[in-house]
């Protein structure tokens, strides 16, 4: 068996990465080679974590992103226990799972969703049995967090329902049921919040507010544009794989005689502002918006 590597390696990894993002081929080959027998090693997935993680490299975006590629490969590859001597151990698996869920405020986008990434594939293995608290965990850290942190939260969440509600198995379809039952009821409420929310946005923008004050406010106003799809997805998959069909049952799905209206009429109170240039050229959130409002009806004819 390989041997394992540990904090003393941190250094080695960090530059392997930065090596395996050289433009010289006689660097950058090199380093993914060594990266790549490194897989075979325990304490890589660790190592790469503390690189994802350590508040002196936050500036080494690139680095840190291609860290979280080579730890989202070696997750899919080894995690799983298949008699292998390459599989990530019980002891360092536990480890990565309490890594991942407190550094839940990444910054960096790009390396958030990648986070998002890894999370859901552990997820789509170890949940139930291994990670039952997982969303206990998620649940509780949305409690008081600000809009970035639940930003990220929630990206966390629609990709791992995104992955639990594609399994077939008769258990895992009652799991998903039962976490259905306990998170729709949150993501609509705050789907319901963040519209009158955005709707107040985007009134504010047009009253012509200071552009020292609008940069910032756009930026929030966008993570919580991004917040609500999230949410709006979430609400789909939870109603479509999480309640019983209507089809088969005979009998209405209250959440979807809730759902659907509102949906249209949150589609006629944004028309306004996706016909209106200033708001189209000054808000980025919108974008966000306007490049959605054929999701809604797509959305709602699923639902009916």
């Amino acid at each position: 068996m390989a041997m394992a590597l540990s904090a003393s390696d941190l250094p080695v990894i960090y530059q392997l990465l930065t090596n395996s993002l050289s433009g010289d081929e006689t660097v950058r080959k090199p380093a993914e080679a060594a990266l790549s027998q490194s897989e075979a090693r325990p304490g890589l997935c660790s190592c790469l974590m503390e690189v994802i993680t350590s508040k002196d490299l936050v500036a080494q975006v690139d680095v840190r992103l291609m860290a979280t590629v080579y730890l989202k490969n070696s997750i899919i590859r080894y995690w799983r226990n298949r008699n292998n001597s390459m599989a990530i151990s019980h002891e360092e698996k536990l480890h990565l799972r309490h890594k991942l869920l407190s550094h839940l405020r990444e910054e960096n986008y790009k390396v958030a969703v990648m986070l998002a990434v890894v999370i859901s594939k552990i997820a789509r293995i170890d949940y139930p049995k291994e990670w039952p608290d997982l969303f206990t965990v998620l649940a509780q850290q949305l409690q008081g967090a600000d809009v970035l942190s639940s930003h990220r939260i929630f990206m966390i969440l629609f990709r791992t329902l995104k992955e639990l509600s594609s399994k077939r198995l008769a258990a895992d379809q009652r799991n998903f049921a039962e976490i259905s039952s306990h998170f729709f009821d949150y993501c609509w409420h705050l789907w319901q919040s963040d519209l009158q929310r955005i709707l107040q946005g985007f009134a504010a923008i047009m009253q012509n507010v200071s552009s020292s004050t609008m940069d910032r406010y756009q930026d929030e106003l966008y993570l919580v544009c991004e917040r609500w799809l999230l949410c709006l997805k979430m609400v789909r998959q939870l109603t479509i794989s999480g309640f019983p069909n209507d089809a088969k049952s005979m009998q209405a799905v209250q959440q979807v005689k809730d759902v659907s209206p509102a949906l249209l009429c949150a589609i006629q109170s944004f028309l306004p502002y996706c016909e209106n240039s200033h708001i189209l050229l000054s808000c980025k959130s919108l974008v966000v918006i306007s490049g959605t409002v054929d999701q809604f009806n797509c959305t709602c004819f699923l639902l009916e």
